[in-house]
């Protein structure tokens, strides 16, 4: 009877057991899967919406998220800490510059010897299918670009640059638009090298569609000599 008693005893403990490690191995699946949402938000590729000391705060902020969801005892409280550091993050101001009535965010900016840039254009785009016939064959922006949604467009549009340069180039300073009119320009500070090559960049601003309603001409002005 003792031994009967002793193996249900066991029984009921194993049990217990393998529900405990189960529930342990869901709640860590359900935080790395917390990280994993808090560290896309926001992505890489928005990185140019903010100045360089607020994207800083930004990283702050996703690494004590990490700490707060890796602390967190059960899933309500990782629910609590993801939305909490995302909170924090919509807090931060964006980077919103002003040239003359156009406010503009520079959306994503890119350099380096990239073939499938070799042709220089500018372009105004309005709609996702605008977006898509752009882009086509420009693999490495399509994937930046994705949160380009119909949504987007209701309100916005894009000005595209992709550009090329004699020079090598490491980065971009700044960006500025300036309106003629019915011509919108835009001015690229870029930081290059002495390096005779070919390089080149690649440049996404949003602005607000009412502001380019009647831009009919987009020009990208050349603070260094572009190769044609």
């Amino acid at each position: 009877m003792k031994k009967r008693f002793l193996c249900i005893v066991t029984a009921v403990v194993l049990v217990f057991l393998a529900f405990a490690f189960s529930g342990c191995d869901a709640l860590s699946a359900y935080k790395e899967d917390a990280i994993q949402q808090l560290n896309a938000y926001p992505s890489s590729s928005e990185q140019w919406h903010y100045r360089t000391t607020d994207w800083l705060h930004i990283q702050n902020l996703i690494a004590d998220g990490q700490t707060q969801i890796d602390a967190a005892k059960n899933k309500a409280a990782v629910d609590t800490a993801l939305l909490a550091s995302k909170n924090q993050i919509d807090a931060v101001p964006l980077n919103i510059q002003r040239a003359g009535e156009v406010d503009f965010i520079v959306g994503f900016v890119n350099v380096g010897f990239i073939n499938e840039l070799a042709n220089s254009l500018q372009a105004l785009i309005n709609t996702t299918q605008e977006l898509d016939a752009t882009l086509k064959g420009r693999q490495n922006i399509e994937r930046a670009t994705r949160k380009y949604s119909a949504q987007f467009f209701v309100e916005n549009a894009l000005v595209f640059c992709a550009f090329t340069s004699g020079n090598q180039l490491q980065g971009i300073n700044a960006v500025a638009l300036t309106i003629n009119q019915t011509e919108l320009i835009v001015t690229v500070d870029v930081n290059s090298t002495m390096l005779t090559v070919v390089d080149y960049g690649t440049i996404l601003i949003e602005v607000k569609k009412s502001d380019v309603s009647e831009i009919t001409s987009l020009r990208l002005e050349n603070p260094f000599e572009f190769i044609r």
